[in-house]
């Protein structure tokens, strides 16, 4: 049988391998240190009514549209999305429900509140259905798959969702 070590024989183990145990010491406290989620950015300028931030359309337009132009033979652009659905916020709500017997008498339903605030569940975002993309550039088919790579990396379409047209020369 196998005898354990004294109690000498356990310290002059543990100063030959010091570092070891401090690196080891060091990895698991990083591994167990809290991390904090960064802030949510802002999508928008904050709506008088609601008191959140609202989804620019014009906007997301605009950013697009620059970001479009600046591909290379792109040209000058414009831009055109269909939103399918618009922002929504689903707040946690509380039912209170009134029996009598098997018939409901009346169902009341309140938002749960944090302080002042109401606690949000979830925060759906605008879904896009479709892209219009006009451009002096579209008659390269270079260009267009690249308008239409970029269109879809940032909204989210389908590639047949989005249609890329050439601009009519004044």
């Amino acid at each position: 049988m196998r005898k354990l070590p004294d109690q000498k024989q356990l310290l002059a183990l543990l100063k030959k391998n010091k570092w070891i145990l401090i690196l080891l010491a060091a990895g698991l406290l990083l591994i167990l240190w809290p991390v904090r989620p960064p802030a949510p950015q802002a999508e928008g300028p904050l709506s008088p009514e609601t008191g959140e931030y609202a989804f620019d359309l014009a906007a997301y337009e605009a950013r697009l549209t620059e970001i479009l132009s600046s591909v290379q033979g792109a040209g000058r652009v414009r831009v055109m999305l269909y939103l399918k659905s618009g922002t929504e916020t689903v707040y946690a709500e509380e039912a209170r429900i009134q029996r009598q017997d098997t018939l409901v008498e009346s169902e009341e339903r309140s938002l749960v509140q944090m302080g002042q605030n109401p606690i949000v569940v979830k925060r759906l975002y605008p879904s896009f259905g479709g892209a219009v993309i006009v451009c002096e550039g579209a008659g390269n088919s270079l260009v267009e798959l690249e308008i239409t790579k970029a269109v879809s990396a940032l909204t989210g379409l389908s590639t047949d969702k989005i249609a890329v047209l050439p601009m009519k020369t004044p």
